[in-house]
């Protein structure tokens, strides 16, 4: 297959533009082959399924608040005294950026939706504050535990 003997002449170099639209163009038999050779439909208990699911979930959460938790508890910065003052803390960015991961949400989504989650915690902010607690320095410290 010429996909194999393009992988195999490439590894270790690089790959030239001839060589990716080739690639390219045998993509869609690479994955139909691997979907016949993989792919087994096996019949599902939707309760069962539905049951273990819920009980997966609930404990994901648990342990990513707890993980939340000890990460922010173990930053101490100094507060800062100029500027305006955040919308939100580091560890609601946290959650809210969990939130919307585990939703599949785009950042404007999550931020319409958070008036409904404001009802549960009073957290009051617009879809750029999502987009910026990528790149707030604590919510990184936050969200390292997530990659150790």
């Amino acid at each position: 297959m010429k996909a194999q003997r393009l992988l195999k002449a490439t590894s270790g170099c690089m790959l030239t533009n001839k060589q990716f639209d080739e690639f390219k163009s045998e993509l869609a038999t690479i994955i139909d082959i691997y979907k016949q050779e993989f792919s087994e439909q096996k019949p599902t208990d939707h309760k069962t399924y539905e049951t273990q699911w819920a009980n997966r979930l609930r404990t994901a959460l648990k342990e990513v608040k707890n993980v939340i938790d000890q990460a922010d508890n173990s930053i101490r910065i100094r507060p800062k005294h100029f500027g305006r003052p955040p919308k939100a803390k580091a560890k609601q960015k946290v959650l809210i950026l969990s939130a919307k991961d585990l939703a599949q949400f785009s950042n404007r989504k999550m931020a319409n939706l958070l008036p409904l989650f404001s009802l549960f915690d009073d957290v009051d902010i617009s879809y750029k504050t999502v987009e910026r607690a990528y790149s707030d320095p604590l919510v990184r410290l936050d969200l390292s535990p997530y990659y150790l």
